[in-house]
């Protein structure tokens, strides 16, 4: 079910010398991430063996997760002696690694990540071989901030990590910075969101935290149900806390299965009575729901035709046979179970409609998410259609209902924006910044920094013309 769910191998996988752009100007130069650790080359063997190590407490496999290069192992002192030799190339301009060909890269261009998995010694070695060439420049940091970091689990997995901070966020006591923990959807690596991470930690003001679910590229362990990728990253959120962030100023974000991943786990800490904010982009209910939303018919299907009918019988049958199953997996993913324990004030939602385009090439809706019936947003109709039910028989509401009985449901929903061509893909799989809104002037992403700043800040927004926010006296719905 983890293959099918994550398609952990469609994962971008990081290179030993990875470039990275942060804007879509074809003439950037690029920041280069040099992984000191090697790739392990029976990875999928240890990470079934950190599992076994978890789930029958068996400590002396536990150590595998502590993987570390060596001064004394010489085959460990050559890969480093390799890496100085490409860190010299790329200096000078005569690197033949791919996309760096032909490019002269500064020290400020470079990130060096993976250090912890040095001893003292060959750390040591590595920076003294660089000073010895570079003297003080080998000691510059690197121009944008982008810290990578380990986080070993309570159960032994270990993950790769990565935060990207704005620069007014930096010299903040820890209890004052705001944080944004994105949780990734099928088959995605963060190395593949380092733009879109740098873009929303700038227009927030805070600090983007991405990460590799357990088993992804170079996190370590097994993910065997759904609860594993929840607390993975309950893990990240629990490590801000230890470092002293408050938990009103996290919030968690995620697309498609990283939607339902980020609500399931906001869900459990705010039963802890942590209140934490959430952004639920682009995804469903639970797993049944998917996978009956895959057979029912649209909305403009014939209630009588034969084949509607037909596919509404076997829509039903998929739903009662699978829903057993996959509760017992572990894979029900019930995101809208736990989106009801998330007060409104504390989350957000967006969803691709587009009922409204009289093209009949305009796509209507997301083409992986049957809308009806499986999105988030089809909850939130269901939700308001009872509460005005309720208001029709005279009945009081509380303030929760008034709340979502005054949200503007255009507002969450999104479509392809015209002058992007689509290329054969579905919209769901397309970036949220060629996603605009039906009813208004934001993108999808500037949607999602939009409501953040609104979570975190209370009277914050951001302008639809451009990448720089604005303060006003208006929260955004929800």
């Amino acid at each position: 079910m983890a293959n099918i769910v994550l398609s952990p191998t469609y994962a971008k996988t990081q290179k030993p010398i990875h470039l990275v752009r942060f804007s879509d100007d074809p003439t950037e130069k690029g920041t280069v991430v040099i992984n000191l650790l090697p790739k392990d080359p029976h990875k999928t063997f240890h990470d079934y063996l950190l599992k076994f190590s978890s789930v029958f407490h068996l400590p002396f496999l536990a150590k595998l997760k502590k993987r570390q290069l060596s001064f004394k192992n010489p085959k460990d002192k050559a890969h480093i002696d390799q890496i100085i030799t490409e860190i010299d190339l790329l200096i000078t301009g005569q690197s033949t690694t791919d996309k760096c060909q032909h490019k002269t890269f500064k020290w400020t261009d470079i990130h060096l990540k993976g250090l912890e998995y040095l001893d003292d010694e060959l750390r040591n070695y590595l920076f003294a071989k660089l000073r010895a060439k570079y003297g003080s420049e080998a000691d510059t940091p690197p121009t944008t901030t982008m810290d990578f970091f380990t986080l070993e689990t309570p159960d032994d997995a270990v993950l790769d990590s990565v935060a990207l901070s704005a620069e007014s966020e930096q010299d903040k006591p820890m209890a004052e910075r705001k944080f944004v923990i994105v949780c990734l959807a099928n088959g995605q690596s963060y190395i593949d969101w380092l733009k879109d991470f740098n873009v929303s930690a700038k227009e927030i003001g805070c600090t983007i935290i991405g990460f590799n679910y357990r088993g992804i590229d170079y996190s370590q362990g097994m993910i065997w149900t759904q609860n594993n990728m929840v607390d993975d990253t309950i893990a990240q959120v629990k490590r801000l806390l230890a470092l002293g962030a408050k938990a009103e100023n996290i919030g968690l974000e995620g697309m498609c299965v990283g939607g339902v991943v980020a609500t399931i786990a906001a869900a459990k800490l705010h039963d802890e009575g942590l209140k934490v904010k959430l952004y639920n982009e682009r995804s469903f209910r639970s797993a049944p729901h998917l996978l009956a939303g895959t057979v029912l018919p649209d909305a403009q299907s014939s209630l009588w035709s034969p084949v509607t009918l037909g596919r509404y019988l076997i829509a039903g049958l998929v739903f009662a046979i699978f829903t057993p199953i996959v509760w017992l997996a572990g894979w029900h993913l019930d995101a809208a179970s736990a989106w009801d324990k998330i007060p409104l004030a504390d989350k957000n939602y967006s969803v691709i409609r587009n009922p409204r385009d009289i093209d009949p090439k305009a796509p209507k809706t997301d083409g992986i998410i049957e809308d009806s019936w499986a999105s988030m947003a089809s909850l939130m109709d269901e939700k308001r259609a009872e509460i005005i039910e309720k208001k029709q028989r005279k009945q009081a509401l509380t303030e929760e209902e008034e709340a979502l009985l005054s949200d503007q449901p255009e507002t969450h929903q999104f479509k392809v924006n015209p002058q992007f061509e689509l290329k054969n893909k579905t919209p769901h799989v397309i970036a949220r910044r060629h996603l605009i809104q039906t009813d208004g002037p934001l993108h999808m992403h500037q949607h999602m920094i939009a409501s953040f700043k609104s979570k975190f800040f209370r009277t914050s927004t951001i302008s639809p013309n451009s990448e720089t926010t604005t303060e006003t006296n208006h929260a955004l719905s929800l």
